[in-house]
């Protein structure tokens, strides 16, 4: 079967699978490669004929790790997004265009655990994969020192993303979408990438729903910072400030090995994390590489300009995980803090208050728990960290949002895997299996036996969302919008539920001054 799609820059050639009509690898940018390397993204370059899309674009390039596990190849030339759709006519289709997550370092728009074509078939939606520059290449801040081409260059990945809403909104009615209702939805750096997006004038009118999974606006980095880890990256990689041919020119490997000199946070995984002392909390050196408030493409931090209106059209639905950081610290063996520390020093210096007392709202719901203390503190501060990561910030963004904007969902996965013997309760990214309905990759963390109705919950939500910004559809009870008073949050769970501030004022208060 002939499928034959009319792009800017040319033709392409798709396939049909099981009723769906998939493109992929489809370019939306020149190669930013050569010359183009630490550019924004560049137009495309047109092609004759018509182009095969039926491969894959290759994985940015990143350090491998237990994320990278099953990805195809690696390569700088990445920026080749992929379309599902059910068919190539004129019926306006719902679009929902997803960005994935990997702390801004790791994983691909191409991963098996975002394939689209299940949602598509599902919901009559056309489903598109962004992808985008990762690490240095994609947020390395390099400032005035390397000329005006380059003063972007830390949000050169945001503006892959930008890219590609552009590519939705000038080509998807040619794919069955509609180009005016777009929902961008994306799961930890994915979702903080949109709540960057939120506040960034060059994005705005590229979407018109917003689903955050794991991920708010509290995620980019001040100039300041940015400026120290160009300082270290250079030293690294042994160039000197405004030497941009010597950048231009380093390998690949040269990069990556760069970027992890540049890493201190344990989150971003073994290599390259180092020792911190004690009174350091897990989360003092953020995210290395990180979207930049440049006063350019981003000129103030993203919630203050919600706060101001920015995106006060976005009708949003936000997720975040009951046990979010256990991810970290139970698979990936990230250190948490250990009884003394919890109790006096972490928790303490953070919240300002009395470090025991803080705790102690942590730690009760594992008084009973028939495991050592040692396990309890960890559960404990993976709880105090999944409020200051997670949780918090994400009530910051609706709080902001909704002096502008009363649509707006909250909702909490709460399901806990029964892998490594229920460890991971419901943890970060866990959520991601039910959304696509496929595993995820080589973190398949749902196990073999995913509760099916639980899929049916989150994905009809989903699609509801984005076809009506209302995700209350016949198979879940009543979920009332948020707002700063009930806090009204639907839990998914074995039985899924509507509570208002599930939270509580009590934690929520101790991190007032974040």
């Amino acid at each position: 079967m002939n499928i034959i799609g009319e792009t800017t820059g040319g033709r392409l050639r798709g396939v049909e699978n099981n009723g769906i009509i998939s493109f992929k690898g489809v370019p939306f940018t020149a190669p930013p490669s050569g010359s183009n390397r630490f550019l924004p993204p560049q137009p495309v370059i047109p092609w004759s004929g018509v182009q095969d899309a039926n491969t894959v674009a290759p994985t940015p390039p990143q350090a491998e790790s237990l994320l990278s596990a099953g990805l195809p190849p690696q390569a700088e030339d990445c920026l080749g997004l992929n379309v599902w759709t059910p068919a190539l006519d004129n019926k306006k289709r719902p679009v929902m265009a997803w960005i994935h997550g990997g702390a801004f370092l790791s994983l691909s728009a191409s991963s098996p655990g975002w394939d689209g074509e299940t949602l598509a078939k599902l919901g009559d939606v056309v489903i598109v994969a962004i992808p985008y520059r990762l690490g240095a290449l994609g947020f390395l801040h390099l400032g005035p020192e390397f000329g005006e081409d380059y003063a972007e260059s830390g949000n050169n990945g945001i503006l892959d993303q930008i890219a590609g809403l552009e590519w939705i909104r000038d080509n998807i009615s040619a794919f069955g979408g509609n180009s005016d209702n777009v929902t961008v939805f994306g799961e930890s750096a994915g979702a903080m990438s949109i709540g960057t997006m939120l506040g960034m004038p060059s994005a705005q009118g590229l979407f018109h729903k917003a689903i955050l999974e794991s991920g708010a606006a509290s995620s980019a980095t001040t100039l300041e910072k940015a400026q120290g880890i160009t300082t270290r990256f250079l030293d690294a990689v042994s160039v000197q400030p405004g030497d941009i041919q010597a950048l231009q020119a380093l390998d690949v490997a040269a990069i990556l090995e760069g970027q992890m000199q540049c890493i201190d946070n344990p989150l971003m995984g073994e290599a390259g994390a180092t020792q911190r002392e004690p009174e350091q909390d897990p989360l003092s050196d953020g995210i290395p590489f990180a979207p930049v408030i440049n006063g350019l493409s981003l000129p103030q931090p993203p919630l203050d300009a919600i706060i101001a209106g920015s995106s006060a059209n976005i009708p949003l639905l936000l997720l975040t995980c009951n046990n979010e950081w256990r991810l970290f610290s139970e698979l990936l063996s990230v250190p948490t803090p250990d009884e003394a520390e919890f109790f006096s020093t972490w928790l303490e210096k953070l919240t300002g208050q009395d470090g025991t007392e803080a705790a102690g709202l942590y730690t009760a719901p594992y008084e009973e728990l028939d495991d050592t203390t040692e396990t309890k503190i960890r559960f404990a501060a993976a709880q105090a960290i999944t409020d200051v990561a997670f949780e918090i910030p994400a009530t910051h963004l609706l709080d902001a949002q909704h002096a502008h904007q009363s649509t707006l969902y909250r909702c909490r996965f709460d399901w806990p895997t029964p892998l490594f013997g229920g460890r991971l309760g419901a943890c970060h990214g866990l959520e991601i299996s039910f959304v696509f309905g496929v595993p995820v990759g080589g973190m398949a963390l749902a196990g073999t036996d995913q509760p099916e109705h639980l899929t049916q919950q989150i994905q009809q939500a989903w699609l509801a969302f984005a076809r009506t910004s209302n995700p209350n559809h016949k198979d879940i009870e009543e979920w009332p919008p948020y707002d700063p008073e009930t806090r009204s949050t639907m839990l998914f769970n074995t039985t899924t539920q509507a509570l208002n501030d599930p939270i509580g004022s009590k934690r929520r208060s101790l991190w007032k001054s974040l």
